[in-house]
């Protein structure tokens, strides 16, 4: 068998061969002799078909064995040859000639994809100076202000007053289509954010400026994507009577609000608190920093400082996608 292997770079090889008639014959023999020990053939006990009669009646299947059989070989001498091991590949090589000649030999060639060897020299020194993260007294408070609204009770306002955006709005309300009720549009003493987009469209902003028992009708048009076909692009008026206004009410940020967010813990006071938040908030900093900031622009360094060969799979790959 004429046979060559050269590495075209670090993470390329070609492996090339000429596999002669008599190497395809032999596999040929070898794997009809392998199938006649596990074939049913009627008119013959199993493990006692001639090879004969198995090439016959399976002379293209078994051919197409026999080639394979001859690619594997040239592809596992092409490795040990190039010292490539199975390890190191990437990918599946890629049989890119496959030429049967009149004679019966073949010419194969095989592009193998390997890992290159990577040097990256001093790449500590390409790391890019790292600022320093720091959380202010401010932004802070304004986390823990956050955390106390989102956690804060409902209250009935004391003072009666209009509806405002982020307001919670204690509701009754019906909807009608062609001044029929439709089934699903009707609610009592329903608590809805005035913001929140829960509701149709145009609802939640005709709702703003109503008061203390005012009853209401408001116009709105469901979307024509909306889940229930029946209503699916059509107006539809909604009856509303306001019952009450409910807002949250944060507490203060103090002490007794520290031991309620850190319960277990001894002699906690707001400052620990803000301390335990600073901590966490300057670890999102800097996993931000580093995500978005820091990698990007190291990455960047290496890949102008730093040359290697690619696998062409790869490379074609990345082409494809694009």
């Amino acid at each position: 068998m004429e046979f060559n292997a050269n590495r075209v770079d670090e993470a390329n090889a070609v492996i090339t061969a000429t596999v002669a008639k008599e190497m395809i014959e032999a596999n040929l023999d070898k794997v009809a002799k392998q199938a006649s020990k596990t074939m049913n053939i009627q008119g013959f006990r199993k493990g006692k078909v001639p090879v004969a009669v198995v090439k016959q009646r399976f002379a293209e299947k078994l051919k197409e064995d026999a080639e394979a059989d001859a690619v594997r070989k040239v592809l596992k001498d092409g490795l040990k040859l190039l010292n490539i091991k199975n390890e190191d590949l990437i990918g599946e090589p890629t049989v890119t000639k496959f030429d049967k000649k009149e004679e019966g030999s073949i010419e194969i060639e095989l592009s193998v994809a390997c890992k290159p060897n990577i040097d990256l020299g001093d790449y500590k020194s390409l790391i890019p100076e790292v600022k320093d993260i720091d959380v202010d007294i401010k932004e802070i408070d304004a986390r823990l202000t956050e955390i106390a609204s989102s956690s804060a009770p409902l209250e009935k306002i004391a003072r009666k007053r209009a509806v405002k955006d982020g307001d919670f709005a204690l509701i009754d309300f019906e909807g009608f289509v062609d001044g029929v009720a439709f089934e699903g549009g009707k609610a009592e003493k329903y608590p809805l954010q005035i913001g929140s987009g829960s509701f149709i469209p145009g609802f939640e902003e005709q709702i703003i400026g109503m008061k203390y028992d005012e009853q209401k009708d408001i116009t709105v048009t469901f979307p024509e994507s909306y889940q229930a076909k029946n209503l699916a692009g059509k107006e539809a008026v909604f009856k509303v009577t306001l019952h009450e206004i409910q807002e949250k009410v944060a507490p203060e940020l103090n002490d007794e609000f520290a031991q309620k967010m850190l319960p277990g813990q001894e002699n906690v006071t707001i400052d620990t608190l803000r301390d335990r938040v600073k901590e966490q908030m300057k670890a999102e900093e800097k996993s931000k920093y580093y995500r978005e900031e820091l990698k990007p622009a190291y990455l960047e360094t290496l890949v102008e400082r730093i040359e290697f060969a690619l696998p062409n799979s790869v490379v074609d790959q990345e082409i494809n996608f694009a």
